[in-house]
């Protein structure tokens, strides 16, 4: 488990990763703009799918690491309401990358829509 917690933890780099490999493709290849937008598409997608993972495991070790302590297992039902650990996990690790990813969506719309103009 903290091997995939470890992986997961550098999912910041795949993207600055990523977006070098299809830069260097884009330059070094005489590519065509429908596999260029396929590798886009795809590259997307899967770090979303990244993403979307680390959310889960996240949410796995929380509970895992809760119930693993004495102290620590009062802050579980049936002590506490299940509502209380999805809040917390939500503001402490599911938040922050999706706020990210909508971000991201919203500089892609802005920066698509002043494309076509």
């Amino acid at each position: 488990m903290t091997t995939l917690l470890f992986l997961f933890s550098l999912n910041k780099y795949y993207g600055a990763l990523g977006l070098a490999v299809i830069a260097f493709v884009m330059l070094r290849s005489k590519i065509s703009e429908q596999k260029l937008y396929r590798m886009n598409m795809l590259f997307f997608f899967g770090f979303l799918a990244l993403c979307l993972m680390k959310i889960i495991v996240w949410y796995g070790a929380q509970y895992s690491a809760w119930s693993a302590n004495e102290q620590s297992i009062y802050l579980l039902p049936p002590h506490q309401p299940i509502q209380y650990f999805f809040s917390y996990v939500w503001f402490r690790f599911a938040r922050p990358e999706i706020m990210n990813i909508g971000v991201a969506l919203f500089f892609f719309l802005i920066f698509f829509l002043l494309q076509r103009v």
